[in-house]
C-alpha cells in the first residue's frame, strides 16, 4: 500500500503531561498527546483543550488550575527521547468557539535539561496542513488517515507513541454532530473510524497519501500527498464503558484561527 507515512511520522506526536492543583486538595495529574506545528516562521504546540483546562469536561475539577506541563518525544530525530518543561508565562490559547476543544500554545521556551539548547526537528510545516479548499474539495469519506500518539499501549520502555489508523465515516465537508459528555457537540470535527482511547487525545491525525506520485512535469488530478487535517479529540462511546469504534478530530482549519 503507498500511503506516503514513513516512520519519521511517528515522532511528530509528543506526550503531554499535566498538572493541576487547587487549594486543599490532592494534586491531579493528566496525560494526552500534542505536536508542534510551524506557520509563518513559528513554532507551536497542538493539543485538545481538555488536556490543558480540566473542568472543561468535567465542572467537578472546577478551581483546578494548571501549575506544570512537559512534553516527552523525539525532538531531534527517532534516537533520544528527551523530556522538557514549558518556562511560564505560557501563551495558551483556546479556540473562541467552546465547542472545538482545541488548543495552541505560542512562544515557546523550554526549561534547561542540562543537554544544551533544545533543537525541534520533528514538526509539521504549514506546507502539510490541509485548510478549508482541501475539506471541501478534495478530502472524501472512505480516505485513510492515521493518527501517531500515546495511549496506554504505547512503548513504555523507550517512550515511542504508536500510531494507529481509520477511515473518514462522516461527511468532511460539514460538521459531525454526535451527543457527548456535555449534550450535544456541535464543534467543527469529523468523525472517524478508528480506535482512540485514553491518552490519544490531542493527536495529529494524517490524511495518507491518495494515488501514485507522479514524475517531473506531470500533473496527476487524483494524487495528494499526505496532509494533516485534523487533532484527534476522542471518541464515541455506545454506552459509560464499551466504545462505537467511531472517533472524532477537530478539523487542521482551527489551527489557523488560533495562531
Amino acid at each position: 500500500m503507498i500511503h506516503g507515512l514513513t516512520n519519521q511520522f511517528l515522532y511528530s506526536a509528543f506526550k503531554l503531561s499535566a498538572t493541576f492543583a487547587k487549594a486543599g486538595e490532592k494534586d491531579i495529574s493528566i496525560a494526552g498527546t500534542a505536536f508542534f506545528v510551524m506557520v509563518s516562521g513559528k513554532i507551536f504546540i497542538v493539543t485538545n483543550r481538555h488536556n490543558l483546562d480540566i473542568e472543561y469536561k468535567d465542572k467537578k475539577y472546577a478551581g483546578y488550575n494548571l501549575t506544570g506541563f512537559d512534553l516527552t518525544g523525539r525532538f531531534v530525530d527517532d534516537a533520544l527521547s528527551e523530556n522538557v518543561s514549558l518556562l511560564t508565562p505560557w501563551d495558551i490559547r483556546f479556540h473562541p468557539n467552546a465547542f472545538n476543544d482545541v488548543a495552541v500554545i505560542g512562544n515557546l521556551r523550554f526549561a534547561d535539561t542540562g543537554n544544551g539548547n533544545i533543537v525541534l526537528n520533528n514538526f509539521i510545516t504549514e506546507g502539510m496542513i490541509a485548510g478549508h479548499g482541501d475539506f471541501a474539495n478534495d478530502l472524501s469519506v472512505c480516505d485513510f488517515v492515521a493518527f501517531p500518539g500515546y495511549p496506554i499501549w504505547h512503548d513504555q520502555v523507550e517512550n515511542r507513541p504508536i500510531l494507529r489508523a481509520g477511515t473518514i465515516a462522516s461527511d468532511p465537508r460539514k460538521s459531525y454532530h454526535f451527543k457527548g459528555a456535555n449534550g450535544m457537540d456541535c464543534g467543527d470535527c469529523v468523525g472517524y473510524e478508528a480506535f482512540s482511547s485514553g491518552g490519544s487525545s490531542g493527536s495529529p491525525v494524517f490524511a495518507m497519501q491518495k494515488g501514485i506520485k507522479p514524475g517531473a512535469g506531470i500533473k496527476l488530478d487524483s494524487y495528494r500527498d499526505a496532509k494533516l487535517i485534523g487533532i484527534n479529540g476522542g471518541h464515541v462511546p455506545s454506552s459509560e464503558t464499551s466504545h462505537s469504534g467511531i472517533s472524532y478530530f477537530y478539523k487542521s482549519t482551527l489551527i489557523f484561527d488560533l495562531v
